[in-house]
């Protein structure tokens, strides 16, 4: 019976399978129930919920033990360190941020930490990540922030040449840069 719950389900005819589910013992529902899978959802929600409402400490703190709750969560992480270099504390920011930097973190902790970076302008921090990103695991979001990434890191590079009065490089960085910009640069 409980195989015919599972064909029954596949086959998206759910009423028949409650009816099933019902007539099954209890241990055996119990088994064969989905339960709902915890997410940082609501922490983050709350998060900026209390940010919104003028208390960043607030929001710091939900975010901090949202992140006992769920230590692999980026996106807890990614919240916590906007808020601290918000406050001007680049430093703290960077070290919410460490754990994405480690060998064997997942592509999304990557990808939080390469947005963290393009987001304080550390383009060549933000491309070195990506790069770590395989290109099968990429999705559109994580190609466009590349795209963005290499765009203003060359971008910095001209600006460089510029200071260093090389205007000639420069000028060639920023061609290479015109043939083919981003939607997006910025």
């Amino acid at each position: 019976k409980e195989g015919l719950f599972y064909v029954l389900r596949q086959q998206n005819r759910t009423a028949e399978a409650n009816t099933l589910l019902a007539s099954l013992p209890a241990s055996v529902r119990a088994a064969v129930t989905p339960r709902p899978v915890a997410t940082s959802d609501p922490v983050r929600n709350e998060a900026k919920q209390a940010l919104a409402a003028g208390n960043p400490q607030r929001a710091v703190s939900i975010l901090q033990q949202g992140m006992q709750r769920f230590p692999s969560d980026p996106w807890l992480r990614l919240d916590l360190a906007r808020i601290y270099e918000q406050q001007g504390n680049s430093a703290q920011a960077a070290g919410v941020m460490q754990p994405a930097y480690r060998n064997g973190a997942s592509s999304n902790e990557v990808y939080a930490a390469a947005l963290f970076a393009s987001e304080t302008g550390s383009w060549a921090q933000a491309n070195s990540l990506l790069s770590r990103i395989p290109a099968r695991s990429q999705n559109a979001d994580m190609r466009t922030l590349a795209q963005r990434a290499s765009f203003n890191q060359q971008m910095d590079v001209a600006k460089q040449y510029l200071a260093q009065g090389n205007s000639a490089a420069a000028a060639n960085t920023l061609k290479v840069l015109a043939a083919n910009p981003p939607s997006s640069p910025s």
